[in-house]
């Protein structure tokens, strides 16, 4: 799965949100715990670090990082 696909669906369970159903977990759910929480977020800020950086690359040159001849 690539990651523009898999975020929205961390970022639904960092909202404590079903993201097949799109309905609120429950305050017992799992997802609710600190610790989960703090897990969920830090990797959606990963996630969506690295699908900045993709794109980043992506506006770059083809000769971009290659040595000069």
């Amino acid at each position: 799965m690539q990651l523009d696909a898999a975020l929205p669906i961390v970022r639904a369970l960092a909202d404590g949100i079903n993201p097949v159903t799109g309905e609120l977990y429950p305050d017992q759910s799992p997802y609710a715990e600190p610790r989960a929480l703090r897990a969920l977020y830090s990797a959606v800020d990963l996630m969506q670090k690295e699908i900045d950086r993709e794109k980043r690359r992506e506006r770059l040159p083809a000769n971009f990082g290659k040595a000069w001849t």
